[in-house]
């Protein structure tokens, strides 16, 4: 399994964090090497408190770090066309999850992919 996982957070750090029920107004990302080979990387989400485009602004950090999957609860619709655009795969989890049980999901497959919407 190769590529990199983000999860939006609401609190904690690392695979402890929980995840935060909206991705666009997430205070920070996590993004984690589903292969373990490299440590668990915490990303600010500048753009959680901006009026318009949050999700979009999120979007556009997490593609510049080279995240090829998100695990959320929520997508808005900017941010779900602006992630698949950069062939990033959605997947859905519940809020409140550890970081850590969202990869133990995702590694074992069971995190049901979040279908496209037609907007």
């Amino acid at each position: 399994m190769s590529g990199k996982l983000a999860v939006p957070i609401r609190d904690g750090e690392g695979l402890a964090a929980r995840l935060h029920a909206q991705f666009g107004r997430a205070p920070a990302f996590v993004v984690v090497d589903p292969d373990g080979a490299e440590p668990p990387q915490r990303l600010a989400n500048e753009g959680a408190q901006a009026e318009h485009g949050a999700g979009i602004g999120a979007a556009a950090l997490l593609l510049r770090h080279g995240v090829t999957a998100v695990a959320a609860e929520r997508f808005g619709p900017k941010a779900e066309q602006a992630l698949r655009a950069g062939g990033v795969a959605l997947f859905l989890a519940p809020a409140g999850l550890t970081v850590a049980e969202v990869l133990e999901r995702y590694r074992a497959g069971t995190l049901a992919r979040h279908e496209l919407k037609v907007y």
